[in-house]
């Protein structure tokens, strides 16, 4: 039985799976749970990196796509690391920058995956909410940029604000942009983080309307492709 590469595993419906579950893994133990400082941030990079080595291998058949997507990821890769020994927010704004353009154009690369291939299968439903959760992240880390770039664009907690050192504010502030993104993705709505500024307001008005029309459109699509796909099986 001829033995199958890494690469070659992810490339298949399999990595959706692998995509999927390292996005969980990060979004909801890591960022939640694990301390942003010392051995806690070296868990969210590589946490970060399983998802860049994913989504690199996620796109199928793809080969000018992923050639951009695994470069974007080695630079997101690279500054994420060199974060580690150079606490600037000039290296947090270009990790977070890059890492928000590869999971862009990755979404898209697997969105598409999904649409075009033929047979609903659970792997093309994990895949589309691998998407889903991904678009949480571009925005996430887009509206980190956005409050490094320009603090004050957000309302977040004091708690948040006075870390227990300046080389934590921006991991710190990025964990509650991130659950921000979700929160507004969802549109649940809490209000314990706000943006203030116009072009954070007006991000978080199209990520609202991108995240409704999504569930609504394509998660909708597919499961009654499946549900079709499985009951054309089925009959005689």
């Amino acid at each position: 039985m001829e033995r199958r590469r890494l690469p070659e595993i992810l490339s298949a419906d399999a990595g959706l799976t692998v995509l999927l579950v390292s996005l969980f893994v990060v979004l909801f133990v890591i960022y939640p749970f694990v301390p942003l400082s010392g051995t806690g941030r070296l868990l969210v990079t590589l946490g970060l990196t399983v998802v860049l080595i994913s989504g690199s291998f996620s796109l199928g058949d793809r080969p000018r796509l992923r050639r951009i997507v695994i470069g974007l990821a080695a630079v997101a890769l690279a500054l994420h690391w060199l974060r580690h020994l150079v606490l600037h927010d000039a290296v947090l704004i270009g990790a977070h920058a890059a890492t928000s353009l590869f999971l862009l154009l990755t979404l898209g690369g697997v969105l598409d995956r999904v649409i075009r291939e033929g047979r609903v299968t659970s792997h093309h439903i994990q895949g589309a909410v691998a998407v889903y959760l991904m678009l949480g992240l571009v925005w996430g880390f887009t509206y980190s940029v956005i409050e490094l770039r320009h603090p004050g664009s957000f309302t977040l907690p004091d708690a948040t604000r006075s870390t227990d050192g300046p080389e934590d504010t921006g991991d710190k502030n990025t964990r509650e942009l991130i659950y921000f993104s979700f929160v507004t993705l969802t549109t649940l709505g809490y209000g314990d983080v706000s943006p203030v500024n116009s072009g954070a307001r007006a991000l978080a008005i199209l990520e609202a309307l991108v995240g409704q029309l999504y569930l609504v459109i394509l998660i909708a699509r597919l499961v009654s492709r499946r549900v079709a796909g499985s009951d054309g099986d089925s009959s005689p």
